[in-house]
């Protein structure tokens, strides 16, 4: 007994042994399967928008709902299937005796309707295409306002996390430096702890950065419809130009191309289609027949025939009048929402234009006023002063911080205007959309 105790004993633990680096090696292969999907791509705000049109899962939606609006027309357009019918009577008045002698009968119908019907449908179908044609470019448009306005939050988030964590290091140094001054005698302790609590802000500071940054990361993903692991690097920033026209240009170039003004437009174009339709839906209608007879005696068809029938339309007038009231009931609302459109689009690239403007003035007193130049002298002469003793450490580290809100300042107003820039070209619908959508 205990012998086939000691056999189970050793077999379970060299199958237990046998097991464990199988599955060490497994997860190994796992890891780095996993670091292989890993993948860093380097962009351009081109490259970006680019992406973003391809990968987009919402543009793709849209542009098959405009797809599918596009082959309603010619449905609407085909005629009603005709109706082909073979009757033959019984003999001795019985309709199941059809083997003997009786009256063989053909005939094809088709149902007409009211001339000029379908046409009216089919100019609703294309106002129908149209309006989702409008509706693939806002989402293209709108895509790309949010891939835009990401860029510039990836790269304002990531230069604030390099200026952070420069700013941990320098904090760390200066920590260094203080505890060594503090063992010889030459610097109270409050010192110390007033640069150990510039390393927590600093350090707390570093995290919200890299969350930020994480944030912007992810998003691009969602853009492009890409691997959530998918890490992006920026390769290129675009130079930013002031705008060049003034705001009554641009409101007029937004009534032409702007997404909801021309959705709405869209939507109106409908509207006065379904009138025509209206007008024409209670008219008469028509169907044809084509017939023909064989008499009991006769082996062919000797009788030929065609009947004409049409609808009378005894409830014409109060189903018109109801109709075309509906109709124009909604041609008038869709001209209230469009002129509404305009006047929200005119307040938009009004306020559009002056917050690029406020935006452009900050960038250019950063850059052509040389306010980040002359914060890097100033702070260079306080490391310098520092160095010597000149200045206490209170000075040092106020001159410090404000220098990092400086470069905090210079990295925002300059992610704040190309935002600003983005906006704009989104009211006056000048955001760039693919090949086939442009017009």
């Amino acid at each position: 007994m205990k012998n086939l105790k000691f056999i189970f004993l050793t077999l379970f633990l060299a199958v237990f042994a046998w097991s464990g680096p199988l599955g060490a090696a497994e997860m190994a292969g796992m890891k780095m399967e996993s670091s292989e999907a890993l993948a860093t791509i380097y962009l351009t705000l081109s490259k970006a928008e680019a992406m973003a049109l391809q990968g987009n899962p919402h543009i793709h939606a849209a542009d098959k709902r405009a797809e599918a609006a596009g082959k309603q027309s010619l449905q609407t357009l085909a005629p009603a299937d005709p109706m082909f019918m073979v009757e033959r009577d019984g003999e001795n008045n019985s309709p199941l005796n059809l083997n003997g002698p009786g009256v063989n009968t053909w005939m094809v119908s088709e149902d007409l309707g009211f001339p000029g019907k379908s046409f009216a449908k089919v100019d609703v179908d294309n106002a129908e295409t149209g309006k989702q044609r409008a509706a693939a470019k806002e989402m293209r448009r709108e895509i790309l306002l949010q891939t835009r306005q990401t860029f510039w939050d990836f790269y304002y988030r990531q230069k604030i996390y390099d200026v952070e964590a420069d700013a941990q290091k320098q904090w760390q140094s200066l920590s260094q430096s203080l505890k060594s001054r503090e063992l010889t005698g030459q610097w109270l302790s409050m010192k110390t702890v007033r640069a150990q609590l510039e390393i927590a802000n600093a350090t707390n500071d570093l995290f919200t950065s890299s969350q930020a940054l994480e944030v912007s990361r992810v998003n691009f993903n969602h853009l492009f419809s890409l691997p959530h692991e998918t890490s992006y690097i920026l390769k290129e920033i675009p130079n930013l130009a002031p705008l060049s026209k003034p705001v009554q240009d641009y409101i007029q170039t937004a009534m032409d191309h702007n997404p909801m003004v021309e959705a709405a437009q869209r939507d109106l174009d409908k509207a006065g289609a379904e009138a025509h339709v209206a007008a024409l839906s209670h008219l008469p209608d028509f169907n044809v027949r084509f017939m023909g007879v064989r008499n009991p005696e006769d082996t062919d068809f000797a009788s030929y025939g065609i009947r004409v029938g049409v609808s009378i339309p005894l409830f014409f007038p109060i189903k018109q009048t109801q109709a075309a009231d509906q109709a124009d009931d909604q041609v008038d609302a869709s001209k209230y929402e469009l002129t509404g459109a305009r006047n929200e689009t005119t307040h938009r690239v009004e306020e559009a234009y002056e917050s690029a403007q406020a935006s452009w003035r900050l960038w250019k007193l950063y850059e052509e006023g040389g306010l980040l130049k002359q914060a890097e002298r100033a702070w260079k002469a306080t490391q310098a002063a520092y160095r010597n003793e000149q200045i206490p450490l209170s000075d040092f580290v106020d001159n410090y911080n404000m220098y990092l809100d400086t470069l905090k300042s210079y990295y925002k107003v300059q992610a704040d205007y190309g935002k600003a820039l983005a906006d704009m070209d989104y009211q006056i619908g000048s955001l760039p959309v693919s090949g086939k959508e442009k017009e």
